[in-house]
């Protein structure tokens, strides 16, 4: 597994939500997107790790937000059904996540993604950011790849005198 087959998998549940959200990697494309109400969900670059446990394991450390503009005539009660909305709908992409990915063992590209928890998800909300009113709900989690690295195959990578 690798930070690549990562992001396609929560690429993958985030574009099968019913609410229609737009996946990216792109802070400027999610921050000058020029629809009000349009749901973003952005993607930090995923950062990876090595753990050592009995062999050395494949971490990443996952960040994330929803992103959603607000018309600048939005009142409070429009802020507050926003971030309940991303908070609900992150809950739900996280739990699709971890359904698929580790309690079960769904595969990308014919890539098994079997991982197990490192860190469990920590949400923080920003409300009312910017001159375009802006909300967001950013998760960041850590999981491990449930595998050892494979180390059989190491031979052909290095070449010793």
């Amino acid at each position: 597994m690798d930070a690549i087959t990562l992001k396609k998998a929560l690429k993958t549940i985030v574009e099968a939500h019913a609410l229609g959200i737009t996946f990216s990697t792109k802070v400027n494309e999610v921050r000058d997107g020029r629809e009000e109400d349009e749901t973003w969900f952005l993607l930090m670059p995923i950062k990876g790790f090595l753990e050592l446990d009995d062999g050395v394991f494949q971490a990443y450390v996952v960040e994330c937000a929803l992103y959603q503009k607000m018309s600048i005539e939005s009142d409070e009660l429009d802020r507050d059904e926003s971030i309940s909305l991303l908070e609900s709908v992150m809950t739900q992409i996280f739990s699709e996540f971890h359904q698929r990915h580790v309690l079960g063992e769904e595969t990308i590209d014919g890539i098994n993604l079997s991982l197990e928890m490192r860190e469990d998800p920590q949400y923080e909300v920003d409300f009312d950011k910017g001159p375009d009113n802006e909300n967001l709900v950013t998760m960041t989690f850590s999981v491990t790849d449930e595998f050892a690295v494979d180390c059989s195959t190491l031979s052909s990578v290095f070449t010793y005198a």
